[in-house]
Parts: structure tokens; C-alpha cells; sequence
């Protein structure tokens, strides 16, 4: 099944980073079989149970699993605990970041004097680390801290508080077993619960050790190429008893949570199963999509769940696609429990159900959980649903004039911490093979210097550059090119294509180096600096409001946010200025900004490196699409590739200090072909840009384009889009 039935639209201001008191969120009931759906409160959920019903708990409790550490060079290291490989809990399965802090071999020191050793690095990153001691539970609450999920934000400083460590168990936990909550849970009280035993419905536990895996992303375009990480499940005989005596009974088995789910229902596929007078220890990575069949519960309740998550995917499969109406709320905190009422990211005509979309929407962002039922017993309540339970086929069509790629098509997201990058795919349009400004730099076939030095008139001047191709390509630079040399670093400021064997020409630039006005030993030519473009904001400067001064505003922000991402890491200090110039590439060229954007790089590109047919992508930052590049040709995006990943890194990695950032997850794909397409609906305005392209700016109420298209009289690329760049505003 297509992993993107699963996408929808969440905004990242509607993850709320507080849980509201135990009990007193509002609950979304659904009737499956009906599709009625009514507005409750959580606390009134005993009065929806029925005498004879039995509720199952996941009585796990969460692990003090995250640990800071200190590499050799007192450099900060994270390890996350994932399970004890030995009786001793001396030895353990985690994952560390940044990896390049915890290779095979190298030492790591804790907190108390603890120290450990990486003993290997397995061929899916996790590491087996060996610590000089027993990591009994006792020492873990001393040393480690909760492992919150990603959308909810914390001080690196402080990655959890006293109250979260309460506020991420739930009152029922205790088997310290799990490196992430069964969030269902968390909403009940005590109580609730002696409310619920005194209407004579019986509860009973289980214990899933619920591991990382749930915070794993579904990075495939089909489920049945993604699989979940195998959880322990233990299930007492008496939870079988009761199990059993509650369906004999035509009582109702109600799972809280997806744990509860996956723990019964792989319980159920065992030989003797439910039927088993004895204890069940296993282990399970039971993946629950549409078309699975339930045979052991008959009511789920359940919290709001990410898009693309498999999570949603099992939601989905108990609720039933065909019956199901498509409910999109506006989640504000999912594991606490917390959602509010309004319809998101669908258009009007896939609403049908007026009671829900009529309904008064709630702007308190911290509340609530869902219910959904199955058909089998008839009952006034029905257990939450939530998602998007219909597909979009997301394929851009054409426009009037020839496009960067013929019938492109958006897959994705591709997600690295607060970095999305959605993947274009589609039949090139340009049969011409272009070497790029990186390529004949190293290849010495183009000059690029100030105005007028390469005949002995120093005509230099800020906002123009003189270039010549001398080799035989046609010769592509983009807009946003950062080069190094003459008089100041500049950044191109248009996309250009110049023929093989050119006379000299101007080329548009802009600075960004306030602080020189002199060559250095290279004289008045430049190089190219091949890791980077400017940034969004940059390229919207120079292409569009042509403005220097907001350049070199620019590239002060920037510098200020570099400094700021140096000073929080408690290793490194930066200086009172990154360089004495002002030069942007100081920013590009720090180590430490280098190792951090490494980590984007190395899991993003070589996913756009092994597909043939990528001709462009879409970038969100923080959860916000930013951007956009797609090009004529395949071989010409896989040319600037590592350019364009390199540059979007640098941009996620300078945000990532902004509030929420970490909490915010991808827009739907959905979204980012609406940032592709909308903006070319807009009139355009033309200009030529040097001797061979045309440049067609259009405007949208969210995003500007400029697109380039090769005007060279006589040639049969004529006519065609080049670059097609895209930025927000």
C-alpha cells in the first residue's frame, strides 16, 4: 500500500511542548459504523465502557535511556540506550549522535566518573558500547534522562525537567523496559481508573517494551518495504483468562494503545495464543496496515498519530479505509494528549461530513484524545480515528510552456532532524550537456575576475564581474554560486548559460565580504567555493529585490546564528566575529559547522545519488517548505546534487536554534506539490538575462519563482526551462 494514503498536512505552531493535567483533555468519539462522531471529555470515558468490558494497560515504564557523554577531545556525545546485551548491563545496543563522536574504539566519558567503550558499530549505525559498570535502574535515574519524542522541544541544556519525568509515565508504569511512553496511557488518572472498575469493568496488563522504532520514519513509497523493529511482550496468564472469559461473555476488549494492539494481536497469531493457560513471553514486529484482520480487539483508544507513521497506518487498518470519513484535525500535542477541532489540508469537496466539519473548533492547544470502534458489537461509542485516509496522486502536470521536466512527480519527504527534502522525479526536457562553474574552475576553462583586469583596466565595481568560457560546453552557473577571490567574495546573481569558446562578458554578483576591497595573493580572479550557494534569502535578494544591502544583512544573520550554534555546544567558543572580513564563507568553512552539516549530507544525498530519473527537490526547514530547484535535465541535477544538499544543510543546521524547530515535522507531500505548482499560476514578469536566457518572475501570496528558459536563437533547447527556482517569502 502507498505510504503517502498516510501524509497530511500538520502544522508545526500545533504541537503544544506542555501536557495539560491528567484526564482533562476532550475525547473524539467515532461510531464505525455509522461515521457519526461526538465531542467528549476524557474524563467522561467510564460512562462510554459497558459492564463486561475489559480495558488493557501497557504497564510498562519509560527508561532513563539518554545519556551526554564526552568523547576524547571533550566534545559532547549522545548515546541512547536501546536494550542490555548482557546480564550484567554492563554491555548495550544505542545509537549515538553525531556518530563521527562514537567510532569503533573510542572512549566515552560520563557523568560520576562512568566511562564506556564503542565496541563496534553495526552496519545499521547502532552501536554496542561496553561501560565500566552495571547501568542498573537505580544508576539511570541519576545519569540519564527521559527520552522525549522529537516534536517536543527542549534546552539542549536542560533535555528534560523534574516535571517531565513525571509527566511521561503513566500512573500505571512499572517495569522500566521502554525508551518511549504507551502515550494512550498517559491520559488516565487514578481516578478514572477506580471509576472505571467501580461500573464492574474489569482491567487488565500486559507489558510491550515499546522501543526507538516508534520514532522511526516510514522513509519508503510502499509499506511493504518498510519493517518495524522487534518489541519483548509479556502477557500474564491472567490477562489471557480475562481476555478470554471477555469474549466468551460478549464482552468487549478494549486495546489502550498501539502497543496493547500489536502485543494482543501477535498473541493471537501464536500456536495456543490466547488459549494458553501460561505466561507469553515473545518477541513481536507485528506491522499493522488496512487489510489485517483483528481477532482479539474490539475497541481502541488511541492518540492523534504523525503523518506517515505506522502508527496512523494501524489506526487506519482498524478503522477501515471504505467506512471510514476522512478526519483531518488540527493535532497540538500528540503524545500528551492534546487536540483541537479544525479541518486541515483537504479541500472542501473530500469533507463530506458536515456534523464534524460544523463543529466549534477548539484553540486550546493542549488537549484530548480519540476513540474508535469495530463493527462487530453495536455500541453508542466508537473508539478515535484520526488521519488521512485517502490518497492524492501527486503528479505535476505540464504547463502551457515546456516545462523543467516532462509529467514530474514529487515522492518523500526525505527527513534528517529539521531538514525535509522531497524528491522530483521526471523525463528530462534538455538534451544539452552543460559543465558547471565548479567543473571548469577545476578544469581551468573559464575566467572569472573583476571588470576590465583581464585587459589591464581595472574597471572593478561591486555588483558585476567579467567571465569568460573556454571550454567546449555550453558553460551553466545558477544564481546563488558563492566564489572566492578578487577584491571580495561575491555571489552570482542570476542563473547563466554561456556558450563554448565565449568572448569576455558581465556577469551579475553581489557581495558578500563588506569588510575588503583589496585582492588577496590570487590577484583580481576568483574560485569557486564548491560546497555552498547563499541561502534562501539570499537568492531572493539578488534575483529578485536585487539589493545589496540586504545581502550583507544577510550574511550577518547568518554570522550571528553561526555563533550562536558554536556557543551552544559546550566543546566549542566561537570568536567575537567568524572573520575579520565578514565574509560569508567563514560561516561555510568553520570545521565545526562543516563536521554538523556532514550529518545532514551523508543521510540525505546519497538517497538522491542512486535514483536516475531525479531532475530537481523540495526543501522544508523546521517544518516550513522553503524551497525549490528543478532542472532540465537529470544530468544536470546530479552535477549541483551535493551543492544544493550541502547549502540546504548549512540553512537547516543555522535554524535549527529557533523555537519549535525540533518539534516540527515534514509537511505532507501533498503540500510541497502545492509549493510547486500554485506559484506558476501567477503572471509573469520577463527579462532577458545575458545573451541566452530569459527570466520569467512570478508571485504568489507565499512564494516567488524565477524560472529560466534557454532562449539561444537557432538551437532546439530554445524555448525550454532551464532552472526553475522557487523560494518562500
Amino acid at each position: 500500500m502507498r505510504v503517502d494514503l498516510f501524509d497530511y498536512f500538520l502544522p508545526a505552531h500545533r504541537i503544544a511542548q506542555e501536557p495539560r493535567p491528567r484526564g482533562t483533555g476532550p475525547l473524539l468519539v467515532l461510531d464505525r459504523a455509522t461515521g457519526d462522531a461526538t465531542h467528549r471529555q476524557f474524563a467522561e470515558l467510564p460512562e462510554l465502557l459497558r459492564p463486561g468490558d475489559l480495558l488493557v494497560l501497557n504497564d510498562v515504564r519509560v527508561r532513563h535511556a539518554r545519556l551526554y557523554g564526552r568523547d576524547a577531545q571533550g566534545r559532547l556525545v549522545e548515546i541512547f540506550l536501546l536494550e542490555s546485551l548482557d546480564s550484567e548491563r554492563q554491555r548495550w545496543l544505542a545509537l549515538a549522535r553525531p556518530g563521527r563522536r562514537a567510532k569503533q574504539g573510542w572512549s566515552i566519558g560520563f557523568e560520576g566518573g562512568i566511562a564506556a567503550v564503542v565496541e563496534e558499530v553495526r552496519e545499521d549505525g547502532k552501536r554496542e558500547v561496553r561501560f565500566d559498570r552495571s547501568l542498573d535502574e537505580d544508576l539511570l535515574q541519576q545519569i540519564g534522562h527521559v527520552p522525549l519524542p522529537p516534536y517536543i522541544h527542549r534546552d539542549p541544556a536542560a533535555p528534560d525537567r523534574p516535571e517531565d519525568r513525571i509527566a511521561y509515565q503513566t500512573v500505571f508504569a512499572k517495569k522500566p523496559l521502554a525508551v518511549a511512553a504507551p502515550t494512550a496511557g498517559l491520559h488516565f488518572t487514578k481516578e478514572i481508573l477506580e471509576q472505571i472498575r467501580l461500573r464492574g469493568i474489569a482491567i487488565a496488563d500486559l507489558t510491550l517494551a515499546v522501543g526507538a522504532g516508534t520514532f522511526r520514519p516510514v522513509m519508503v513509497e510502499d509499506t511493504s518495504g518498510h519493517s518495524l523493529d522487534a518489541e519483548e511482550a509479556f502477557l500474564p496468564a491472567e490477562t489471557l483468562a480475562l481476555v478470554r472469559a471477555t469474549r466468551r461473555d460478549a464482552g468487549r476488549v478494549v486495546a489502550v494503545g498501539t502497543t496493547v494492539t500489536r502485543a494482543l494481536e501477535a498473541a493471537a497469531r501464536l500456536p495456543g495464543g490466547l488459549e494458553s493457560d501460561q505466561d507469553l513471553r515473545f518477541s513481536t514486529d507485528l506491522f499493522i496496515t488496512p487489510g489485517f484482520e483483528f481477532r482479539a480487539i474490539d475497541l481502541l483508544l488511541t492518540n492523534f498519530h504523525l503523518p506517515r507513521s505506522t502508527l496512523l497506518m494501524l489506526v487506519s487498518a482498524f478503522a477501515g479505509r471504505e467506512k471510514s470519513p476522512l478526519l483531518l484535525f488540527d493535532p497540538s500535542l500528540r503524545s500528551s494528549g492534546s487536540e483541537s477541532q479544525t479541518w486541515l489540508g483537504l479541500p472542501e469537496e473530500l469533507r463530506p461530513f458536515g456534523n464534524l466539519r460544523n463543529s466549534a473548533v477548539s484553540e486550546d492547544p493542549n488537549g484530548g484524545s480519540m476513540s474508535l470502534r469495530r463493527n462487530r458489537v453495536q455500541a453508542s461509542v466508537a473508539l478515535v480515528l484520526i488521519g488521512l485516509l485517502f490518497g492524492f496522486q501527486s503528479v505535476i502536470g505540464q504547463s502551457a510552456q515546456k516545462g523543467a521536466a516532462s509529467g514530474v512527480r514529487v515522492e518523500g519527504p526525505l527527513v534528517n532532524q529539521n531538514l525535509a527534502i522531497y524528491v522530483v522525479r521526471g523525463k528530462g526536457t534538455d538534451s544539452r550537456k552543460y559543465i558547471t562553474l565548479d567543473e571548469a574552475m577545476r578544469e581551468k576553462t573559464v575566467v572569472l575576475r573583476e571588470q576590465g583586469t583581464g585587459s589591464g583596466q581595472d574597471r572593478s565595481q561591486v555588483n558585476e564581474l567579467e567571465i569568460q568560457n573556454k571550454s567546449d560546453q555550453w558553460l551553466y552557473i545558477q544564481a546563488g554560486d558563492v566564489i572566492q577571490g578578487g577584491k571580495q567574495d561575491r555571489t552570482i546573481g542570476t542563473d547563466v548559460a554561456i556558450p563554448p569558446h565565449s568572448k569576455p562578458q558581465p556577469i551579475s554578483a553581489f557581495c558578500v565580504e563588506h569588510g575588503r576591497w583589496t585582492p588577496r595573493s590570487g590577484g583580481m580572479a576568483f574560485e569557486s567555493n564548491t560546497a555552498l550557494l547563499g541561502n534562501t534569502k539570499m537568492k531572493k535578494s539578488i534575483q529578485g529585490e536585487k539589493n545589496q544591502s540586504a545581502v550583507w544583512a544577510e550574511v550577518a544573520a547568518q554570522e550571528v546564528k553561526a555563533r550562536e550554534s558554536l556557543n551552544s555546544n559546550p566543546n566549542t567558543s566561537a570568536p567575537a566575529a567568524l572573520s575579520t572580513t565578514g565574509t560569508y564563507n567563514a560561516i561555510v568553512q568553520n570545521s565545526e559547522i562543516r563536521g554538523e552539516r556532514a550529518d545532514y549530507v551523508n543521510a540525505l544525498l546519497p538517497q538522491l545519488e542512486k535514483r536516475s530519473d531525479v531532475v530537481g527537490i523540495v526543501v522544508a526547514i523546521n517544518g516550513e517548505l522553503t524551497a525549490a530547484d528543478v532542472y532540465a535535465s537529470s544530468a544536470l541535477f546530479q552535477k549541483l546534487a551535493r551543492k544544493l544538499v550541502e547549502s540546504y544543510a548549512l540553512e537547516a543546521l543555522l535554524a535549527r536554534k529557533q523555537a519549535g524547530a525540533s518539534a516540527a515535522p515534514a509537511p505532507p507531500k501533498t503540500a510541497a506539490v502545492s509549493f510547486l505548482t500554485e506559484v506558476s499560476q501567477a503572471t509573469g514578469k520577463d527579462e532577458k538575462v545575458g545573451d541566452s536566457l530569459h527570466r520569467t518572475t512570478r508571485e504568489s501570496e507565499g512564494a516567488v519563482s524565477y524560472e529560466y528558459t534557454d532562449v539561444d536563437a537557432g538551437s532546439q533547447e530554445t524555448g525550454k526551462l532551464l532552472h526553475k527556482n522557487i523560494v518562500k517569502k
